[in-house]
């Protein structure tokens, strides 16, 4: 037995960006042929004990997904993360000395999403279509 998560009912994400990762994200967009066509995706990969694990990536936008802006850049969410993760921020950071460098995708409310939110608060129960 499958569901159907109800689009209509949860509304588009609206991410931010540091001014280092819209940088970071123009100049891969704008110097990649690889990615010509396609739109940042912002995924949840993976839940734990201390909330949601977000990803970022380049692909193709899908029927179901919910396209927006942020500063001017093309983002693409799933219905099940738009849902979830509806103020991430995407931050860039590069520190050669450390040997580290890449996106980190952070969430403000993330602290509701600890542990097994969904049995206690019905506002965080991802909508789902009713059978007819």
């Amino acid at each position: 037995m499958g569901f159907e998560i109800d689009r209509e009912r949860i509304a588009a994400p609206q991410p931010t960006l540091s001014k280092s990762a819209t940088d970071q994200l123009r100049l891969m967009l704008e110097n990649d042929w690889t990615l010509e066509g396609k739109s940042i995706r912002i995924t949840i990969s993976g839940k734990g004990c201390g909330g949601f694990d977000y990803a970022l990536g380049f692909d193709e936008k899908h029927d179901q997904d919910f396209e927006v802006k942020a500063e001017g850049l093309p983002f693409v969410f799933d219905p099940f993360c738009a849902f979830y993760a509806q103020k991430i921020h995407i931050d860039f950071q590069f520190d050669p000395e450390q040997n580290a460098d890449g996106f980190v995708l952070t969430h403000p409310q993330q602290k509701e999403f600890m542990g097994k939110f969904w049995r206690q608060d019905e506002d965080k129960i991802l909508p789902v279509k009713e059978d007819d």
